[in-house]
């Protein structure tokens, strides 16, 4: 791929986040938090399969849409879910932590792939990790959801299985 299809690709990410992020956001408030979770995690898991069978930048954008919608679907909500468990008086340090493991993703994800990109003979392989990475998350907050919904709740988990 030319240095201009990646610029595209990373246009494509800019511009769904850009008009859809608070659509989406919105849209989703309404929805049950792990249910939204767990349908976001689903979501990548497509996009970071198809990204094993990519092989050109058609398919690489398509990629790039599934995981964008991803990502607008899990992040502003993963953030509501931090908030709604942290205890009040310690909701600033919940959210510094959970902002310091984020942006550590996003900061070592590209170099850490890459490296294993370039080591790996079978992108598959890579993809596949990453995909199945994803089905345990969703496995997860589905699972978690049902506890939190099951057992009285402490009010810091007012919101956390409904509308917040």
């Amino acid at each position: 791929m030319s240095e201009t299809q990646i610029g595209y690709l990373y246009a494509i990410n800019g511009a769904m986040v850009a008009l859809l992020q608070i659509p989406m956001a919105r849209f989703l408030s309404a929805r049950k938090l792990f249910s939204v979770l767990t349908i976001g995690s689903l979501v990548y898991v497509m996009g970071y399969l198809l990204a094993g069978f990519a092989g050109g930048f058609t398919l690489l954008a398509v990629c790039m849409i599934v995981v964008t919608l991803g990502e607008l679907i899990a992040s502003p909500t993963l953030t509501n879910l931090v908030a709604n468990l942290s205890p009040e008086k310690e909701r600033g340090r919940y959210m510094g932590i959970f902002s310091l493991f984020t942006a550590t993703g996003w900061s070592l994800g590209p170099a850490v792939g890459g490296i294993l990109l370039d080591n790996i003979i079978e992108p598959m392989l890579l993809w596949g990790t990453l995909s199945t990475i994803g089905l345990v998350s969703a496995v997860g907050y589905a699972l978690l959801g049902r506890k939190i919904r099951r057992r009285d709740r402490p009010r810091a988990f007012d919101g956390v299985d409904g509308n917040s």
